[in-house]
């Protein structure tokens, strides 16, 4: 009975480990687009799971603070300071978030060669077009072209 007690006592005060997100391989079509060395692969793997086990402790504090603020919301009389102080950590986590990225982004562009960079660059000026190539597409501009009846067609449509 004595050691059912300190194995209970025991158990209580280690501490739960939330289980961590499992970091995907680096997709084929990356590599060969890059052209990326097994070290750079490990690299990149290596960066981006160090990422996301940083982010998984402060996204779930960002859905626990969701909650709390639904919950706060619906209350007959708002507290607007509890509701402050939880947007305002929620701002701060975001911040954070949006420098680890940065850093992640800075450090894998480190990992690479200029030819790799000069790729990189290239495929972040397509994601800066991709609203424009969208709308080229939707007024059959372009050879492959979405759906007439796909959403962003219609709402392109949409008389003003």
């Amino acid at each position: 009975m004595r050691a059912l007690v300190l194995l209970c006592c025991f158990a209580a005060a280690i501490p739960a480990q939330a289980p961590q997100p499992a970091v995907p391989p680096v997709p084929d079509a990356l590599r060969q687009y890059f052209d990326l060395s097994p070290d750079q692969v490990d690299a990149l793997a290596r960066l981006n799971d160090g990422f996301d086990h940083a982010a998984y402790p402060l996204r779930q504090r960002m859905a626990q603070l969701e909650q709390e603020i639904a919950s706060l919301t619906a209350e007959a009389v708002p507290d607007p300071m509890a509701l402050g102080v939880r947007y305002a950590e929620m701002e701060a986590i975001r911040r954070q978030l949006k420098d680890n990225l940065g850093k992640l982004r800075a450090d894998a562009r480190g990992t690479m060669t200029d030819e790799q960079r000069a790729r990189l660059d290239r495929l972040d000026e397509a994601v800066r077009l991709q609203s424009v190539i969208t709308q080229a597409g939707c007024f059959r501009l372009l050879l492959t072209s979405p759906a007439d009846s796909s959403p962003a067609c219609a709402e392109l449509r949409k008389e003003p």
